[in-house]
């Protein structure tokens, strides 16, 4: 839970099912785990568009100042995106543009295509 820091107390359990979507910020950092999905996919936005999104959140979620916002983004954020994150696209079957407002049924298209025909890159 982002807003206490914390995990919060309740699990859920889920069942196996013939398709099973899991996602992650790091979840393509462990080459064991990429090599263990039939497809991976990496979401891509550009800087200004990630710094847009965590704004909006930041200040309307979390309670935190555009400027507390912008300082933890420019230091933090963006370094480590760059460090840790962006390098997991090579891991990916598939590169999906994910800029301004979402279009989630053009984004779920060719995910949807590739799990229908089993095709990996």
């Amino acid at each position: 839970d982002f807003a206490p820091h914390r995990r919060r107390p309740d699990t859920v359990v889920r069942t196996p099912a013939p398709v099973v979507l899991v996602e992650g910020l790091h979840l393509l950092a462990s080459e064991a785990i990429a090599d263990t999905l039939d497809l991976a996919v990496f979401v891509d936005a550009c800087s200004l568009t990630r710094f847009e999104r965590r704004l909006q959140r930041d200040v309307t979620e979390r309670a935190r100042t555009p400027e507390s916002v912008k300082h933890q983004f420019e230091t933090i954020v963006e370094p480590m995106h760059a460090r840790h994150v962006e390098p997991q696209r090579d891991r990916a079957d598939l590169v999906l543009e994910n800029m301004g407002e979402p279009d989630f049924e053009a984004l779920a298209r060719p995910v949807i295509e590739r799990v229908e025909t089993g095709r990996r890159k």
